[in-house]
């Protein structure tokens, strides 16, 4: 590979500057070049790219765009009703891992040419035929859902898993893209984002590759930062804590306002709860599961506890002094377990 590279850096170098521009403007060649000298094009380009614009407070995740795409599923559904049966499709989803790339492709791609330039629905009609998504006109059909309504007259979600067995093997079989950079690339090949397409890039593979930036800067923690921002000790923080401590309902009631129904909370299939307002939300942490990384999609979520090192900051007494984590991915708590034992080494 060695040899090879440095075949690639000669011939680059003895190129005119006016086919090399031509061809690092091609995202399907720049995908190739990345491959050979990243290292080279991060130092060549590095010192052009800007600082992204502002970012916004959190990543989207997969479930968000999951419920963003099939919403259409429910147009004359109230949107609490509605909320609740996309849930109840995304509990049996087969393809969230693959929600979870569209999701961080897009978070990077809006956090580094704006929210005004990458909107949400449009990134979706993009991204996922490409991910071989299935359409929402197809969803029901193609996974065993059924409409039926309980003896109120409730419309109610129905599956048959046999029919969404049977739907599973020619789904897997048809080829989609499998990392981020890859999903990146189609969707520059496609034409969008063609003014950002060399800088987006060189970010997403140095992200994922750890190639240390021009400026000095590790590229995997300025791009790939953490989901959850710290929330640091407060009067407020320590309160509500304590108030989750003496009683978890009062605290949920304090925090949803009066709307709040901690019966029906608790019937529900997927625990959420849908607020306007969130100004009761100060010193509190609002985060958003993060799904595992496409990298980790044969995650082994059977591996005997004493692999994996054990943390005592995950009990409510000790959280007070210490970042809040999302405990609902498996795969999260254990990187984050991980890297703090690194971190102790």
């Amino acid at each position: 590979m060695s040899d090879y590279k440095d075949q690639v850096l000669e011939a680059l170098t003895n190129c005119s500057q006016e086919r090399l521009n031509a061809a690092m403007e091609n995202p399907s060649m720049m995908r190739e070049l990345l491959e050979i000298c990243a290292t080279e094009l991060a130092a060549c380009i590095g010192p052009s790219i800007g600082d992204p614009v502002q970012r916004a407070k959190r990543p989207l995740n997969g479930f968000m765009a999951f419920r963003t795409y099939y919403l259409k599923l429910f147009p004359d559904t109230q949107q609490k009703d509605a909320s609740g049966f996309l849930t109840q499709l995304w509990a049996t989803d087969p393809n969230r891992n693959k929600w979870a790339l569209i999701a961080k492709v897009y978070s990077f791609t809006r956090d580094h040419v704006g929210k005004a330039k990458c909107n949400l629905n449009p990134f979706l009609s993009v991204a996922c035929p490409m991910m071989k998504i299935v359409e929402p006109s197809e969803y029901f059909g193609l996974f065993g859902w059924q409409v039926s309504h309980d003896s109120f007259g409730n419309m109610v979600l129905v599956q048959d898993l046999a029919v969404m067995a049977n739907t599973m093997p020619p789904l897997e079989n048809l080829e989609h893209p499998t990392t981020e950079i890859d999903l990146l690339t189609d969707i520059l090949v496609a034409g969008y984002f063609s003014e950002y397409s060399q800088h987006l890039q060189v970010l997403m593979w140095t992200s994922q590759n750890g190639i240390m930036a021009p400026a000095g800067t590790f590229v995997n923690d300025a791009i790939g930062e953490q989901l959850y921002e710290p929330v640091p000790t407060t009067s407020e923080k320590t309160d509500f804590i304590e108030s989750v401590c003496n009683n978890a309902c009062e605290a949920a009631q304090a925090l949803f306002g009066p709307d709040y129904d901690a019966q029906f909370f608790q019937s529900r299939f997927v625990h959420s709860w849908e607020v306007d307002d969130l100004t009761s939300f100060q010193g509190v942490q609002i985060s958003i599961a993060d799904e595992p990384l496409p990298t980790n999609t044969l995650y082994d979520f059977n591996q005997l506890p004493e692999n994996v090192p054990q943390v005592s900051e995950l009990t409510i007494d000790t959280s007070i002094d210490a970042d809040i984590m999302e405990i609902t991915s498996a795969w999260s708590v254990d990187k984050i377990t991980f890297d703090r034992l690194n971190r102790q080494r």
